[in-house]
């Protein structure tokens, strides 16, 4: 399922696109709720997986993205081998990437930024928080 949110402030072709791998429903709304509540000018396209998120990363046909936000704990490609993947392919190794989990362990973020992981945030159970996150993530697409 790919789900795509814009936030008009610019015309759509105009604007930097969020890809984010994210399985959880709920975390997806509450990453397009706070990617609104701030007014950050960006479109972001959801995808349940690391696969399908690779899918959309080699479709030349689409722009790039300004920033790939993966969850850690996803079926079928979690997000430590989709960002392995990503940094191993030319075309797509230059892109930032977040980490977005809820693994809020040191071996995991340590994994995560030695592969090349741009940054890593955990979710937290404190809407701040995650507004202070999607803050973050935004300022890749400036």
């Amino acid at each position: 399922m790919k789900l795509v949110f814009l936030v008009p402030m610019q015309p759509e072709n105009e604007l930097p696109v969020i890809l984010v791998a994210e399985d959880d429903h709920d975390d997806q709304e509450l990453i397009m709720e706070c990617l609104e509540k701030i007014k950050s000018p960006v479109k972001v396209e959801i995808v349940g997986n690391g696969k399908l998120a690779l899918e959309r990363l080699q479709n030349a046909r689409l722009p790039p993205p300004c920033l790939v936000v993966l969850d850690i704990n996803m079926p079928y490609l979690n997000g430590i081998e989709t960002l392995q993947r990503i940094r191993t392919e030319p075309t797509l190794k230059d892109i930032p990437v977040v980490m977005f989990t809820t693994a809020d362990n040191e071996e995991s973020r340590l994994k995560a930024l030695s592969l090349g992981a741009n940054d890593y945030f955990v979710k937290a159970g404190d809407f701040g928080e995650w507004l202070s996150h999607a803050g973050k993530m935004v300022q890749y697409c400036a």
